[in-house]
């Protein structure tokens, strides 16, 4: 498994055409092996944001999926859930806003309000969705409770 620094490296330096070269390889190099545990469901993870990065949503998603799919079956929370918000924002850049609104709408929101980043990062989601489909009502609704929930936090 050399290939999985070479490709964390590629990715830090934002490289991500050689990046996504070492993925694959270590992708197939995983799959040879018959992983299906964490390990697969990172290097999906990690080669869905190598072609998100390069603009192949559709493969960035075809990936997400699949790690999704190994993550809910290993029970995976955490993992599970930001690999919904990734398939929602590749959706989102797609022009799919409404299956991007779908995808966020299968997140547990008290688990994503546990952590104040990915409530933040979840709100903007579905605000940026509901402003492209141009449902504004929605969009300052959904800003409204954001920064309600901010303000009983201070």
């Amino acid at each position: 498994m050399a290939f999985i620094p070479l490709g964390n490296a590629y990715q830090s330096a934002d490289n991500y055409v050689e990046s996504l070269r070492y993925s694959l390889e270590a992708l197939r190099t995983a799959e040879a092996l018959k992983e299906d545990g964490q390990l697969m469901v990172t290097l999906l993870n990690r080669l869905g944001m190598n072609y998100y990065s390069v603009r192949y949503f559709e493969q960035a998603l075809g990936c997400f999926r699949r790690a999704l799919a190994l993550a809910r079956n290993m029970s995976d929370t955490t993992s599970a859930m930001y690999l919904q918000l990734n398939i929602s924002d590749a959706l989102n850049q797609m022009g799919k806003h409404r299956e991007s609104l779908d995808s966020l709408a299968t997140i547990d929101k008290k688990f994503v309000e546990q952590e104040e980043f990915m409530n933040t990062h979840f709100v903007v989601m579905i605000v940026r969705n509901y402003i492209s489909l141009e449902q504004l009502d929605q969009a300052r609704n959904e800003f409204r409770q954001m920064k309600e929930l901010y303000r009983r936090k201070a």
